[in-house]
């Protein structure tokens, strides 16, 4: 456009000005777009696989993440919660900031499983099976693989895996920057 409006002569040359701030907007979004990307993250993966043997079952679980810089971690975590849990919605005595009830499924493994912490918050009702911290190959892959018997008297097996980069004062991860969760439920596979 700048060169046909300089080409034609009985256009004014302050209409320069327009393709050069098109060419300018263009060019910000481009890098407002390539910078938001850069921010996105593939989310990490994890498949609990459990097998029977002649004294109990066996969990097998895998994670990997990819994309991971230098200084991030990818953490796998794996939980035996052993008491039933509700499925049915319960109220919280502490309810949320939104009012919505929640599940007590939900409060138990957001406190037990979905946690970048090495220990448990309620040790009387989990067991804490894994917990590994692995950094990234020179290509930026990571993955770990753990092969664990499953207390019998555990009604779940609860796996959460986070990439993250920031450790808090206590050297715990405290802010993840991508995560996924998985989770067995026991007592189909404990009557077959």
């Amino acid at each position: 456009m700048a060169a046909i409006i300089t080409a034609i002569r009985w256009i004014d040359n302050r209409w320069l000005v327009v393709p050069v701030a098109m060419l300018g907007i263009t060019l910000g979004l481009a890098a407002h777009v390539a910078a938001d990307s850069h921010r996105e993250r593939e989310m990490p993966s994890i498949t609990l696989t459990i097998s029977r043997a002649d004294d109990g079952l066996t969990l097998t679980g895998k994670s990997r993440g990819s994309g991971l810089r230098s200084n991030e971690r990818m953490l796998t975590r794996i939980v035996a919660i052993f008491r039933p849990l509700a499925v049915a919605e319960q109220l919280d005595p502490h309810p949320r900031a939104d009012g919505r009830p929640t599940s007590e499924l939900w409060e138990v493994t957001g406190q037990q499983c979905r946690r970048p912490q090495p220990y448990l918050a309620d040790p009387s009702s989990a067991r804490l099976l894994s917990w590994t911290e692995t950094g990234p190959t020179a290509g930026g892959e990571s993955a770990a693989e753990h092969t664990m018997p499953i207390p019998p008297t555990a009604h779940y097996v609860c796996a959460y895996v986070i990439l993250s980069d920031v450790r808090d004062k206590n050297g715990d991860y405290s802010r993840p920057i991508a995560s996924n969760f998985a989770m067995v439920d026991l007592a189909d596979l404990a009557t077959s």
